[in-house]
C-alpha cells in the first residue's frame, strides 16, 4: 500500500486534494497506506520501516508480547497479551477501504478476506 503513494499518480491526486505535501508524507494518505506513521518513533522496533505499508499491527496491534506461537494457540492469552481482535472484520477493513477514498474501487469484502485471512495457529 506504502508503493502506491511513491507514484506521481499518488501526488497528483494528493495535490489535488489541497495537500502540500507527496502522498507518502501525507497523513490523510498514511493513515491508510502505512502502520506506525502516527506513532512515537521511540515505541517503533529498530527494524521498523514506514516503506513496509500496512502490516500486521495495523490490523491486529503491536505483537512483541503475542506474536510467539505458545501464546497465539491460546486466544485468550493472545489476548490477555495485546492482541487486537476485530468483531466485525468487514467494519475494520472499510474503514480505509471506502468510497472515501480518491482512488475507491468497488470493495468486496468476502471476496478479499478469502485472500488475507489466517485464522489462530490449531493448537496440538
Amino acid at each position: 500500500a506504502f508503493k502506491t503513494l511513491q507514484t506521481e499518480k499518488a501526488d497528483t491526486i494528493a495535490a489535488e486534494l489541497g495537500h502540500k505535501t507527496p502522498a507518502a508524507q501525507t497523513e490523510a494518505c498514511l493513515k491508510c497506506h502505512a502502520s506506525g506513521f502516527d506513532v512515537d518513533k521511540a515505541l517503533l522496533g529498530e527494524k521498523f520501516k514506514i516503506e513496509d505499508g500496512v502490516q500486521c499491527e495495523t490490523c491486529h496491534g503491536a505483537g512483541s508480547n503475542y506474536k510467539s506461537l505458545k501464546v497465539m494457540k491460546n486466544r485468550q492469552d493472545a489476548i490477555a497479551n495485546g492482541l487486537v481482535v476485530h468483531e466485525k472484520n468487514d467494519v475494520f477493513c472499510t474503514s480505509c477501504h471506502n468510497a472515501e477514498s480518491p482512488t475507491h474501487v468497488d470493495f468486496k469484502f468476502d471476496e478479499m478476506w478469502e485472500k488475507i485471512k489466517h485464522p489462530t495457529p490449531k493448537t496440538n
